[in-house]
């Protein structure tokens, strides 16, 4: 058994090695009873909750530049009978010595970026958080246009599990100073991978984010958003799915019904108005809502505190809110959105 520690985290590779449980993460964290997903405005994000599927983002979607590179494998030891085994079936023998003295002059660089590209194009991201409501959240994955879900974890990670043949891990990102280099010749491959799958440097720690890691072969890799190469299509694409039963709640944004997926607000009463989707995307989203009743449905807003606020006087604070609404579908792309009750409203 090999091990890397790292404050309270422990990365552990067993012999002989298996995925699913032959590497794993110890943490200390406790697994929260509830996380939560924060979605843009966009048919992709329409179509992912009617499907009840992640999208398993490869590290080229990613907004950090840190999280799980290359860099984080030093293969400056890396021996001559490695670097055959890796490209044996693609050269022949003298052609594969002079690559490997050409490599090791420029510290086994084009070695990783290929060890690196292979191996995440098995290797799908999902990134959840604990956080129930936060500002810089919505700003920057919803930007309150978009919507926030709520799940189970215990009901998510099994469902997660058993619908994607046990392949994944489970854990929340360890938040560090720096990210590391490496060495793989002391610690192997595996260990540096996990270690660089679950670690981000403190910047991100407000993100509060657990993770899920799905392996299938042969995914699509988007080269395009960091080269001048095409996409890599792959033979499977990168979604999981889980259990509808997984979702608790469902809360909107202020400004989720608006005019780039709506139309025609018809206001009925003081707490109900009629509106029109514009695409089959949020129809579909909508009708998802309406057909699973057992998941709670809230708009978020802004309320003015009743209390003035003590630092400035003859001032109020402005606080996040949460309300409770319905929405029920009256035909095609009609539905009809109720407020449950104004009186009571959740504020953070």
């Amino acid at each position: 058994m090999a091990k890397i520690e790292l404050g309270d985290w422990q990365y552990i590779e067993e012999t002989p090695f298996k995925w699913n449980n032959g590497i794993r993460i110890e943490f200390k964290e406790n697994i929260p009873e509830y996380l939560y997903k924060y979605y843009p405005s966009n048919e992709n994000s329409f179509n992912a909750i009617s499907n009840n599927n992640f999208f398993c983002s490869h590290p080229f979607h990613f907004n950090d530049l840190t999280d799980s590179t290359p860099l984080s494998y030093n293969f400056k030891d890396l021996c001559l009978e490695d670097f055959k085994n890796y490209y044996e079936d693609l050269v022949d023998e003298n052609q594969l010595l002079l690559m490997y003295e050409e490599d090791k002059l420029n510290l086994f660089r084009s070695y990783c970026n290929h060890y690196y590209s292979e191996l995440n194009s098995m290797l799908g991201f999902i990134s959840l958080t604990k956080n129930k409501m936060n500002n810089l959240m919505w700003g920057h994955y919803s930007s309150d246009s978009g919507f926030k879900v709520k799940f189970n974890t215990p009901k998510l990670v099994e469902s997660i599990n058993k619908n994607n043949e046990q392949n994944c891990l489970f854990f929340p990102i360890n938040y560090i100073e720096n990210k590391l280099h490496i060495d793989t010749s002391e610690y192997g491959n595996r260990l540096p991978l996990l270690v660089d799958i679950s670690t981000k440097v403190n910047d991100w720690k407000y993100e509060n984010e657990w993770r899920f890691i799905i392996t299938k072969s042969a995914m699509s890799v988007p080269e395009s958003l960091v080269s001048l190469k095409e996409d890599y299509k792959g033979e499977n694409n990168r979604f999981a799915s889980y259990d509808a039963d997984s979702i608790e709640e469902i809360v909107l944004g202020f400004n989720f019904f608006n005019g780039k997926n709506f139309s025609n607000k018809v206001l009925k009463t003081s707490d109900e108005y009629r509106i029109d989707a514009k695409s089959q995307d949020v129809t579909s989203l909508l009708k998802f809502i309406c057909n699973n009743k057992n998941i709670i449905i809230r708009q978020a807003g802004l309320k003015i505190d009743s209390e003035e606020n003590i630092l400035i006087p003859n001032t109020n604070s402005l606080r996040r809110s949460l309300e409770r609404i319905e929405i029920k579908h009256i035909s095609h792309f009609t539905f009809s959105v109720f407020r449950v009750n104004r009186n009571e409203i959740e504020e953070f």
